[in-house]
């Protein structure tokens, strides 16, 4: 059985550098965000956000046990982690760019007793080790913005999802309004020091429906801010330079908000739909 994938790969000089930024993150998180690096948290929640965050995702997308759920763009392993804790019976295969990441994700999984749940390898998500129809449901949280080519990131989860499969979708997406001069410019900025493809929710939902999805459904757009991470960010900064400012965020400049999408894959007359 082929076990190589059939989408196109990332190309190989932006994969080093997705690899290298990640790598440089896995070696310095930001502190308190040692496992989960998304800046969208759940707005307005008190106590641990970020466990509730993940919590939150896993109930959006329908997670139940016995699922067996790829999680493509892993990290370091904080949202299969907390998955797997609340979710009896369920397995997850997260697969990161960065071999770095893999590592601290594997940690973090032995730490928590659930290397025999949770495993993870380094892959590029436009092409994976698995065989057609592997799982019942995908995860992309705050991943699939780093794609330079969605139309074959969703192919490929589509080809690894079982008809009736569930793909969810959690990201920062532009604005629809036009960029000024000014905020494009902020735009490429952004995009090439975070190696990041930033889209519209629109254009990334189109992209899903085109690769072999029904029920494409964006969610709402306040339900996710970015304070908490804000606030996390510049307590690193002050740890790390004492006495002097946070520099401006560069993302501050561009018209942004995070939402989510959750699609369906298409059937099969042999492979009826999850309940």
């Amino acid at each position: 059985m082929d076990l190589t994938g059939t989408g196109p790969a990332e190309p190989g000089e932006r994969l080093e550098r997705i690899r290298a930024h990640y790598d440089a993150m896995a070696a310095q998180p930001p502190p308190g965000m040692e496992h989960t690096w998304q800046g969208g948290l759940l707005a307005g929640r008190p106590g641990e956000v970020i466990h509730a965050t993940n919590l939150y995702l896993a109930r959006r997308a329908g997670l139940r046990p016995g699922m067996r759920v790829l999680d493509a763009g892993c990290g370091a392993g904080g949202p299969a982690v907390d998955i797997a804790r609340h979710i009896p019976g369920l397995t997850i295969e997260g697969v990161t760019a960065s071999a770095a990441e893999a590592e601290a994700a594997r940690a973090h999984v032995e730490r928590n007793g659930l290397s025999g749940r949770v495993r993870v390898r380094e892959a590029d998500f436009h092409r994976l080790p698995y065989p057609d129809g592997t799982f019942d449901a995908a995860l992309l949280i705050e991943s699939a913005c780093h794609s330079a080519d969605q139309t074959a990131l969703f192919g490929e989860m589509s080809r690894v999802l079982r008809p009736g499969g569930r793909l969810y979708v959690k990201d920062v997406f532009l604005g629809d309004r036009p960029l000024s001069d000014a905020e494009r410019r902020a735009l490429v900025s952004v995009n090439e020091r975070f190696q990041l493809r930033l889209r519209r929710l629109d254009e990334t939902a189109a992209a899903i429906a085109g690769a072999g999805f029904a029920e494409v459904r964006p969610g709402e757009r306040d339900v996710f801010d970015i304070k908490e991470y804000r606030r996390r960010m510049r307590r690193s900064h002050a740890a790390r330079n004492p006495g002097s400012d946070p520099p401006e965020s560069p993302f501050a400049l561009i018209p942004l908000h995070f939402a989510d999408v959750l699609a369906t894959r298409r059937q099969t007359d042999a492979n009826p739909a999850l309940p």
